[in-house]
């Protein structure tokens, strides 16, 4: 069985049975061997934006003997996936905003039944954002300890509801009560917000400093809660 980084094994978790996966940036093309090798996915297709990476996913699914079940792309994003390619879309490992971009610019993820499992390894929050901006719902979420930092993994899909809830852009769907690593989570959104609450301050920005003492409030709450 191929191995997986925590991060990468958090978000296989989030893949639904019996259905096709595309991994977007699969580097290595870890994450479809693991699933394909597990039989939780069909078939999965693997793109990477550069050749170098995509070249080493080709060795590692020829030597997994996938090569008929784990199809390569070259292109950048989702470009080079199609409407009814796959079902789960994997994007991990990018920064927030590229990850946002790439989801911006592929209308059909809007469509019924289309997963979206995404790990940013930076700007979660505006990530969160962008989701619940734009008619995406957050399902689940999970924090994932991984290389001495915590990272989130998100499952979203499409509901044309939006929401503007800064808790749910800072603190999406953890839950502290069945996630262990939530807790660990939270606490470091909670000093993000208070760099943020002192920029306020220098500002005069009175009214940002509130709401962002609120929000801090209401997820230390969660962490008091359930630590």
């Amino acid at each position: 069985m191929q191995a997986l980084s925590s991060r990468l094994k958090t978000a296989a978790q989030f893949a639904r049975a019996g259905l096709t996966i595309a991994d977007i940036g699969t580097d290595h093309a870890y994450l479809p061997i693991y699933l394909v090798q597990k039989g939780t996915s069909v078939r999965a297709i693997a793109s990477d934006i550069a050749e170098g990476p995509l070249e080493s996913a080709r060795k590692n699914v020829e030597r997994a003997g996938l090569s008929g079940l784990v199809e390569l792309r070259l292109g950048s994003g989702l470009s080079t996936i199609g409407a009814h390619d796959a079902d789960d879309i994997f994007i991990c490992g990018m920064g927030g905003l590229v990850i946002s971009e790439i989801i911006a610019a592929t209308p059909w993820l809007k469509n019924g039944g289309k997963r979206l499992v995404l790990q940013p390894m930076t700007k979660a929050y505006e990530l969160r954002k962008f989701l619940f901006s734009n008619g995406y719902d957050i399902k689940a979420e999970r924090a994932v300890r991984d290389a001495h930092k915590v990272y989130t993994v998100m499952c979203a899909e499409y509901s044309g509801e939006i929401k503007g809830n800064e808790l749910l852009f800072y603190a999406g769907r953890l839950d502290p009560v069945t996630d262990g690593c939530a807790n660990d989570y939270l606490r470091k959104v909670c000093m993000d917000i208070s760099n943020k609450i002192i920029g306020a301050a220098a500002v005069g920005d009175s009214a940002g400093e509130a709401r962002l003492i609120s929000v801090r409030k209401e997820i230390e709450r969660l962490i008091t809660q359930h630590s």
